[in-house]
């Protein structure tokens, strides 16, 4: 059970530090750019231009943030394989749910700072519940992301709550899978093959599949999945499947 005092003890943890400070320079230049934008281009912006090219960067999260958190998903798997842990949570589904809330604060509090920073950010831009004219006008690679986003939903922030939540069900999601692995052969060995299998084919998927259902950007970001599925939620239903087959698996064949 994931308590509100786990999730405060890891807003305390000095690792976000290093994510803050980099947060605060990576949202100024955006901002800078949207100003000279909106300067160039004679349109109004809204802090949810900011907010959308802030936390969408495809880049950011594959190349960047995705391997900081397949190490800390092997981080608590191999801290966690204990007899005694074993023993207190009965079952080998019962270990992997162990493990999933041992990795939830740490990433809602992940995704927590990145709004918070980024609102912050984003003062005094307007606060608008609706699209701004920046968003609406297609200005070619300048706006793709929030012009895009528009198309699809009637309110920006719906978007970047869709976001937050996809982000949050595949990291869960992928987490589970190494845990799956890891159950099966419990070895260092075992979690290093795993997690390199997952970079490097997320790293492939990304730039050189075509087949959309196989192309991991469309499992990460909502650009991505409400461009090429023409809906948000398909994404939303294929991870939790995953998770409920990894279970389903143990379940059954791990005795």
């Amino acid at each position: 059970m994931i308590k509100l005092k786990e999730i405060g003890q890891e807003f305390l943890s000095w690792k976000w530090t290093l994510w803050i400070l980099f947060l605060f320079p990576y949202g100024w230049n955006i901002k800078s750019k949207l100003a000279k934008i909106q300067e160039i281009q004679g349109v109004s912006i809204n802090l949810w231009d900011f907010i959308i090219d802030f936390i969408f960067n495809p880049f950011l999260f594959i190349y960047f943030l995705f391997p900081l958190f397949l190490f800390l998903f092997s981080k608590v798997i191999l801290q966690n394989w204990e007899y005694m842990i074993l023993h207190r949570v009965r079952s080998y589904t019962g270990w992997i749910l162990y493990t999933v809330s041992k990795i939830i604060p740490s990433i809602v509090v992940f995704l927590l700072i990145w709004i918070f920073i980024g609102y912050l950010i984003t003062l005094p831009l307007p606060f608008q519940l609706s699209w701004s004219q920046y968003a609406t006008n297609d200005f070619g690679l300048i706006n793709y992301l929030v012009f895009g986003l528009q198309q699809h939903f009637s309110k920006p922030y719906f978007s970047v709550l869709v976001q937050m939540l996809q982000y949050f069900s595949f990291l869960i999601t992928v987490h589970v899978v190494i845990a799956t692995f890891y159950l099966f052969r419990p070895k260092n060995s075992t979690l290093t093959i795993a997690i390199s299998c997952i970079y490097f084919g997320t790293l492939i998927s990304f730039k050189r599949v075509d087949w959309t259902w196989l192309q991991i950007q469309n499992y990460v970001l909502t650009y991505y999945n409400v461009g090429n599925f023409n809906s948000f939620y398909i994404p939303l239903l294929i991870l939790p499947t995953i998770f409920i087959i990894c279970i389903l698996v143990v379940k059954l064949f791990k005795k």
